[in-house]
């Protein structure tokens, strides 16, 4: 009996042992950070006309310092001053001037902008810069109008630099 008993703790520490050695280590998580930042570009307060189409309103810095890709699925806008959502008709998001995203004037005072595939990815060790534009509404003349950032989600926490706004529109 003494050396089955030998035999089975042998291969019972052996089994452990081989499959310590055998599991394989996880992914590294990410470590670094991600912030969103106000552009030194960001739009000046303009006046601009009732109709217009494309109308540059915030824009806003996404620098990736981490040690991997970040994929942005959700950013909101929130639209404020006088005017309210319905001074505009459609809202864009757009990237080295390629429209990215948008959303028609169904947003009731915040836009949120979502896509599960990702509105835009943002490889580590780089930034983006995204551009809110919005179409104004006809019969909003007099309305004061600027767009604010008001959150993003992300396969990394950001670090968001508040008061991330726009500067007031004027529309004539």
């Amino acid at each position: 009996m003494k050396k089955l008993f030998v035999l089975v703790c042998a291969v019972v520490v052996m089994f452990a042992v081989g499959c310590a050695k055998s599991t394989p280590a996880g992914p590294t998580p990410p470590t670094g950070s991600f912030v969103v930042s106000l552009s030194p570009e960001s739009p000046a307060p303009a006046d601009v006309l009732e109709g217009q189409l494309g109308v540059d309103f915030l824009e806003f810095v996404l620098t990736n310092s981490t040690n991997s890709a970040v994929t942005v699925v959700g950013i909101s806008v929130g639209v404020e001053g006088t005017g309210t959502s319905s001074s505009l008709t459609k809202l864009y998001l757009f990237n080295n001037d390629i429209n990215i995203a948008e959303i028609t004037a169904d947003f009731f005072g915040i836009a949120d902008f979502y896509n599960e595939s990702g509105i835009i990815t943002v490889p580590s060790g780089q930034s983006a810069t995204i551009k809110v534009k919005a179409d104004i509404a006809s019969g909003t003349s007099g309305q004061t109008i600027f767009l604010s950032f008001k959150g993003i989600v992300a396969s990394f926490q950001p670090t968001v630099e508040f008061p991330l706004s726009g500067s007031v529109m004027t529309v004539q």
